[in-house]
């Protein structure tokens, strides 16, 4: 999926991204200054992490549901899709891993267990996140993709077996952790059968749904979908507090599904619009934002703090400068790298 195909998806992709950025800009002024950054209005932004769920969920199927039960093509599909997961992943996790390794003060002690380093790396997954902390995401999106890879060396039969598993105990295990109705599973299992499996489920659904003949009710799912993720918004503390942190899945996630499913309808049945490049770009770059901007957001502070830079700059224009700059650092590592292996990748790919 490109700049030029489902352009409002890539645009709610970047916006998803910019998300993550602005929850984790107030965790840091939170942990690290004791300010409550923009008065926490964007505590929710986690709930970016629901929407790209979704959408790995759709993009996967809608790329590969014809190659179901083709078990030649379940070599190139992992390949395709290992290469797009760790190329980008595993420079930013070396880097981590040996800036741990030198500055004993910060990390866990685990930090240093090769064998945690390994896992890490391999994104196996593990009780605790790995050396890169928002990689924990990644751990989930593999898993994912080893699912569908067996979805398409079984069949259809096969498929629709594995559906109907991961539906019912991942739905089990989000009934148990949000009404504690009945014992929820401990790891692995609750790694194996994560509520969050429910939202890739779910954008696998949106994949088969999009060749419907619903088009015409685009701006009625848009809208369904912005309120429930501002009603959810507005209602995060109360939320947090009843069900617990598995409520996005019910909240965020179906928001995400309806914003999905509104924006490729808004799309098939509405004219062409020309959207803005810097909108595109930054769902092109979501990934590498996801992935550059905590660290660098952590260091940014630390030398922040060192200089004493509150003490001179205002705090709410402090961290929205550190946003920025972790931001753009994180969009040039997309420039230099993640975009530049991905074209090698693909005309690699081609010539063969």
């Amino acid at each position: 999926m490109n700049g030029n195909h489902l352009q409002l998806v890539q645009i709610f992709r970047g916006l998803a991204a910019l998300m993550v950025v602005l929850r984790h800009s107030w965790l840091t002024s939170e942990t690290k200054f004791s300010h409550d950054y923009l008065g926490g209005v964007f505590q929710f932004g986690y709930s970016g992490v629901d929407f790209f769920f979704v959408l790995s969920g759709f993009i996967i199927t809608y790329s590969h549901v014809h190659e179901i039960g083709k078990t030649n093509r379940v070599s190139t599909y992992l390949k395709k899709r290992l290469f797009r997961i760790f190329v980008p992943y595993w420079p930013v996790a070396l880097a981590m891993a040996l800036f741990y390794s030198i500055t004993d003060s910060f990390g866990f002690d685990y930090f240093s267990n090769p064998i945690y380093l390994l896992k890490s790396f391999l994104l196996w997954p593990q009780s605790v996140n790995p050396v890169l902390n928002v990689a924990w995401t990644l751990t989930h999106e593999l898993w994912f993709y080893i699912i569908f890879g067996l979805a398409l060396a079984w069949g259809k039969k096969g498929a629709l077996c594995l559906v109907a598993l991961f539906t019912t105990l991942s739905l089990y295990q989000m009934v148990s952790l949000t009404s504690q109705l009945f014992p929820a599973f401990s790891f692995p299992m609750s790694f194996v059968f994560s509520h969050h499996n429910l939202e890739f489920l779910m954008g696998c659904g949106i994949a088969f749904l999009s060749a419907s003949r619903f088009k015409q009710f685009a701006n009625f799912f848009l809208f369904i979908g912005f309120c429930s993720f501002v009603s959810s918004a507005y209602f995060e503390n109360q939320l947090q507090r009843i069900f617990g942190p598995a409520h996005s899945v019910m909240t965020y996630g179906l928001a995400s599904g309806f914003l999905l499913i509104g924006a490729i309808f808004y799309e098939q049945y509405r004219p062409i619009i020309k959207s803005p490049r810097y909108l595109l770009f930054f769902g092109n770059a979501s990934y590498s934002i996801y992935l550059i901007h905590f660290p660098a957001l952590s260091l940014l502070a630390r030398l922040s703090l060192k200089f004493e830079l509150q003490k001179f700059v205002h705090i709410e224009l402090l961290i929205t400068g550190m946003a920025l700059i972790a931001t753009t650092i994180a969009c040039l590592y997309y420039i230099l790298w993640e975009n530049r292996m991905l074209l090698w990748f693909r005309r690699r790919s081609t010539s063969a």
